[in-house]
């Protein structure tokens, strides 16, 4: 919703209005959604519309692509829309844009309804990694984006763990020749402007051929780029979003090689 929306506030500028409706999909609405129209799932529907200056045919067809944008780049990876796509597919949504030049642009995702199961977030945090094997355990987290960096270091503090954290390829870069010594594991994000993870990588490993490193990306591990990075020494691969359990896992599986 926050990559949506800034979306929304640099499309109207100076001036325009924000709207953000939620409602229950119909069973009717549902089945005329690309993707869904064959599940029997209920859904929500949050629909976020602005006044802004919309977007051509030909935008709206690539605005799922990674590395598409509209805007100058000035950091801008062009991610935006494709992580918003990636996360509602994962979780078994779907989105649809309409916008029109001058007439704005309309988000809609459409979301499973969460069915509420026991919640067992105790027992998640401590049963993967007890207190006495983390308690003396670095990671250091290297993502672009301050929300995921912000995230993960509260996930990875509860577990127990002692945190640092980069925004950036060459910050990472820095912060291990200073702490390589402490530092046990590093989550690095695949996707970064300027120096992205690969090439973060292959710095991190000039310091140290057994540095122990995950990578984290929206993109799919099923790829020739992941695959190779495996091959090369990397431990492991995470998709975002992540859950708890999926990155004590991973982060388990990988302290105990």
């Amino acid at each position: 919703m926050i990559n949506i929306i800034n979306n929304s506030i640099d499309a109207m500028r100076d001036q325009g209005h924000l709207v953000i409706k939620t409602e229950n999909a119909s069973d009717i609405e549902i089945r005329g959604v690309a993707g869904l129209e064959n599940s029997n799932d209920s859904y929500v529907k949050i629909v976020i519309s602005d006044t802004g200056v919309g977007m051509t045919q030909k935008t709206l067809e690539k605005v799922f692509e990674p590395f598409f944008s509209t805007k100058a780049f000035e950091g801008n990876t062009g991610l935006g829309l494709s992580m918003v796509y990636g996360t509602v597919k994962n979780h078994g949504g779907a989105v649809i844009i309409r916008s029109a030049i001058n007439q704005g642009t309309s988000v809609t995702l459409y979301l499973p309804i969460y069915k509420r199961k026991s919640l067992t977030v105790g027992t998640t945090l401590n049963s993967p990694l007890s207190t006495t094997h983390i308690k003396d355990l670095s990671i250091l987290i290297v993502d672009d984006e301050p929300l995921v960096r912000k995230s993960t270091s509260r996930i990875l503090n509860q577990f127990g763990f002692d945190v640092l954290t980069a925004q950036s390829g060459k910050k990472a870069v820095e912060l291990y020749k200073e702490h390589k010594d402490k530092i046990d594991l590093v989550l690095l994000d695949l996707i970064m402007p300027e120096m992205d993870g690969e090439q973060t990588f292959n710095e991190l490993l000039s310091i140290n051929r057994d540095i122990k490193v995950i990578f984290i990306s929206a993109f799919s591990k099923d790829s020739i780029r992941v695959d190779n990075l495996l091959e090369r020494g990397a431990m492991d691969f995470v998709q975002k979003p992540f859950t708890l359990n999926e990155i004590s896992s991973v982060i388990h599986k990988t302290l105990d090689k």
